[in-house]
């Protein structure tokens, strides 16, 4: 059966109105909300289910979601009789990728609360069908972040073993482009890389009910003891029966060939230790992050990792503490330093072929690990590898445990300790109860805070590695454990930031677009935001071997990240498991059309708005021009105003950008962007006035394990200029008509005046006069010469009767683009039509008889009048109408 991720948000609510009375900082924040669990009718039913389900319905409104999406997926019971029942999300018949609901039912069915991290209907566009399933082909709603999800995407699970690091991943692809959303690793390893390894029938040496210990070496003894022990501590503890809850084999491969022995690695249902690193700890470690997989789904990435490593290194050792098997050296005894003598907290003290112990629970720093989310030695997401700090960061969660278990000091804060038992069975309570596979830092503070709530005054078991049933601890958790929680996590920072520089790949709030320049008005020679037809534009690609290239070429997308609204060019970087095979090396290149730069003007700009989301230092993007038809040239990096190119691309990659600066890399901690705008300086990058010059977006990739891709939007080329008008002039507006530019102009004063002449810029860049208004205070003037959906520049030239004159701020409009135009009206040899969508172009007289058809390739079609009486004819393309008068 296939897990899905959940972010979980709990909601303390009543049935009116629901009350949020614990909330963790940031988007993806974990709520609880808190409700009455049943009326007096409903709890004379014995189906939780249905108590449950009538609690979500009652909360759906405030929650933004529709209980009909939620899906059973499991029920457990905590040690005070509540009950939990789980619920999954769905969407459009598919699971969403981090989306859990639990729903929390007090043993006398009077309260109850909602945990988990709905997805409100809201975050998913307009409804359309989802294509159909291939047979057997698992699908969900993924993110590119699920911990701070933004916009959903319909994707294809796969399951694959990455050929280079042995890893076994689960990839979320886009079931339309084909991009990778997300991947965690199905894999943990004790050591710092995971790896994974099967077991074969042919090599089993044991099964339960052989002769014991018979010729079993001492490390075979040592595993089948240590899982043992792990089983009891779950099962006789906490009633979990085995990892998967449901009495699943254990099976334990010893003497293992891992890729980077010493090592250890578990998989789920399997774990392989390698040649001496047998310990009791190490085996417990191993099967915790196979109880974690199948209890919560808790991913391997991130804080998450970390939470996932520290819960295996805190059972595993409660496992070592409780045995007195091997070097336990004072480990019954409270720590007081790092080399005190005690292996109280210390992991894989008895792994012979380990120089030291791996990791110290008590004191993460003695081993330059975290212990606190302030620390130091806290290490700052790295999104090249979600895995690269897991082990590093699991300080943070080993030392709020042994915190809570021994007490101790942390700063300024004094924390009393609660004991082994009543520590473990708060952790147990959230990993089995209240864990979600996205639960990051601070999510985890208020699931343990809610824990110590939930747990209050309930009998504990005794922690126990018999196969016995255990006793009743004779302490239970009260206000003061519950104090204890929160001290601890506030002190160790859990719930804030820590100091990281997390700047992203673009930084928001550009400067003005003329900020620099010693005029500040800017004006556009030539904009494209892809709204309407992009025609002009051009694009290619560059493959290192043509013959095993598949396309990757730009194109007009809708599908914008963050919810931008809108279309923008976008070219993706796919996943490809072949690329080995079939090179997919290559560039893709988006090029402008030639623009003109007027003679009279010097400070040109270019402004782009864009996102990325590239491998770091393989993948990247670069800009280069070409003037007056020479070759292109790459734009240094000096000539940008802001947000310039951000690292190096391998020397080694295989396409042509290899070794450039470029626009590379994600957010840290995501495999995401985020949107900001690029200014460059033309002037600065070679241009000069008069030139005609192209500009040129390409991307180069390796093809082989693209994150998403880059997204071009809102382009514009023009100059910076003047903006105050004289002091002759008291205002001069270009106001945009369905068919006409209308320009209005006052002056103060206007003595010994002859007249404007009103000037506009046509293609070749330079100012024409376009007509003639003789003097007066209030002026008018319309041009009717101009064409829907394209920007029109005008400036006023006063002439006096002596011969002098003075020209007005530069003004533009850009005419509205309708669905349907038709031009010039009434026509003589020929008209225009320009629509907004596609299909044919139909011509009907006032009677309805259709008189011709054509379908145009492009937005726009020249229509011969020829054959065509005159008269009045109706002009249609899809919905929409147009009207002709043909002479």
């Amino acid at each position: 059966m296939i897990r899905f991720l959940l972010l979980t948000v709990v909601f303390l609510v009543s049935p009116i109105c629901p009350l949020v009375v614990a909330q963790s900082a940031g988007p993806g924040s974990y709520v609880v909300v808190r409700s009455s669990a049943a009326t007096e009718q409903e709890k004379t039913t014995a189906d939780l289910q249905q108590i449950a389900r009538r609690m979500l319905s009652r909360a759906a409104v405030s929650l933004g979601v529709s209980p009909a999406n939620f899906r059973y997926n499991h029920q457990t019971t905590a040690p005070g009789g509540q009950s939990y029942v789980h619920f999954d999300q769905h969407h459009a018949g598919y699971p969403i990728l981090g989306a859990r609901l639990s729903v929390a039912i007090s043993a006398d069915g009077a309260s109850g609360l909602l945990s988990g991290n709905p997805v409100p209907a809201t975050r998913f566009s307009p409804p359309t069908p989802p294509p159909a399933d291939a047979e057997g082909e698992p699908r969900a709603w993924a993110f590119t972040n699920p911990w701070r999800p933004t916009v959903p995407r319909l994707c294809r699970i796969s399951e694959t073993v990455d050929p280079a690091d042995g890893r076994e991943y689960r990839r979320y692809t886009d079931l339309e482009t084909g991009e990778l959303v997300f991947r965690h690793s199905l894999d943990c390893s004790l050591r710092r890389r995971l790896y994974h390894g099967t077991s074969s029938g042919r090599n089993l040496v044991w099964r339960e009910g052989d002769n014991y210990p018979g010729n079993l070496t001492a490390a075979d003894r040592e595993m089948l003891l240590a899982s043992a022990e792990t089983y009891h501590l779950y099962h006789r503890t906490f009633g979990r029966d085995s990892y998967d809850g449901n009495g699943g084999q254990l099976r334990n491969v010893a003497e293992a060939t891992l890729r980077n022995c010493p090592g250890a690695q578990a998989n789920r249902s399997v774990i392989r230790i390698c040649p001496g690193v047998m310990a009791d700890d190490v085996v417990a470690h191993e099967w915790t992050h196979n109880y974690l997989y199948h209890q919560n789904g808790l991913l391997y990435a991130f804080e998450s990792g970390a939470i996932n490593e520290a819960y295996a290194d805190i059972f595993g050792e409660l496992v070592d503490i409780l045995n007195d098997r091997g070097l336990d050296t004072n480990d019954d005894q409270p720590r007081t330093g790092c080399d005190d003598g005690n292996f109280r907290w210390l992991i894989a003290e008895d792994a012979v072929a380990l120089d030291s112990t791996l990791r110290d629970l008590y004191s993460p720093e003695c081993k330059i690990d975290p212990d606190s989310r302030d620390s130091e030695h806290y290490a700052c997401a790295d999104p090249t590898d979600p895995t690269a700090n897991v082990h590093t960061n699991s300080g943070v969660i080993n030392h709020l445990f042994t915190l809570l278990a021994d007490g101790g000091v942390h700063e300024q804060d004094t924390i009393s300790g609660m004991g082994l038992t009543r520590a473990a069975h708060l952790f147990f309570y959230v990993a089995e109860h209240l864990m979600t596979p996205v639960t990051d830092f601070a999510a985890f503070a208020t699931q343990l805070e809610l824990a110590a709530t939930e747990l209050e005054g309930a009998p504990l078991p005794e922690l126990t590695l018999l196969d016995l049933p255990a006793t009743i601890h004779p302490d239970t958790i009260g206000e003061e454990q519950l104090l204890m929680v929160r001290r601890a996590v506030t002190s160790l920072g859990l719930a804030g930031g820590a100091d990281c520089t997390l700047s992203p790949t673009l930084l928001p709030s550009p400067p003005g677009t003329c900020a620099h320049a010693r005029q500040p008005e800017f004006i556009a020679l030539m904009r494209q935001d892809w709204e309407a037809a992009d025609n002009d534009w051009l694009t290619q690609e560059q493959a290192t071997n043509p013959i095993t290239w598949r396309p990757k070429r730009w194109s007009a997308s809708d599908r914008l990240p963050d919810g931008r609204a809108g279309r923008a060019a976008f070219v993706p970087t796919p996943w490809d498991p072949d690329c080995a095979a079939a090179d997919q090396a290559g560039s893709s290149s988006l090029l402008s059309p030639v623009v003109e730069l007027p003679p009279d003007e010097t400070e040109f700009v270019l402004a782009f708005d864009h996102y990325y989301a590239l491998r770091p230092n393989v993948d990247g993007g670069v800009l280069s021009i070409a003037r007056n038809g020479g070759n292109f040239l790459p734009v240094r990096n000096a000539a940008f105003l802001h947000n310039g190119y951000d690292d190096f691309l391998d020397a080694s990659a295989a396409h042509p950008l290899a070794g450039r600066l470029a626009f590379s890399g994600s957010d840290p901690g995501s495999t995401s962007g985020s949107w900001g705008r690029s200014l460059v300086d033309l002037t600065a990058a070679g241009c000069r006035p008069g030139d005609r010059i192209q500009v040129r977006w390409t991307l180069g990739q390796d093809g082989c394990a693209g994150y998403r891709g880059w997204y071009v939007d809102e382009v514009s080329i023009g100059f910076c200029t003047e903006a105050v008008l004289p002091v002759e002039w008291q205002s001069f507006t270009a106001t945009p008509r369905k068919e006409a530019v209308d320009l209005r102009w006052v002056t103060a004063a206007e003595t010994n005046h002859a007249g404007f002449t009103i000037e506009r810029r046509g293609n070749t860049g330079r100012f024409a006069a376009i007509g003639f208004v003789s003097a007066g205070n209030d002026h008018v003037y319309r041009d009717e010469a101009v064409r829907p959906g394209a920007t029109y520049h005008y400036r006023l030239r006063q002439e006096d009767l002596d011969g002098s004159f003075d020209y007005s701020a530069v003004v533009s409009a850009t005419l509205p683009h309708p669905e349907l135009l038709v031009y010039p009206n009434p026509a003589v040899t020929s008209f225009r039509v320009v629509r907004a969508g596609a299909g044919p172009v139909t011509v009907y007289d006032a009677s309805g008889r259709r008189w011709l058809s054509v379908s145009p390739v492009g937005e726009e079609v020249i229509i011969s009048t020829e054959g065509l009486p005159p008269g009045v004819y109706l002009v249609r393309s899809g919905s929409a109408t147009g009207r002709i008068v043909v002479h």
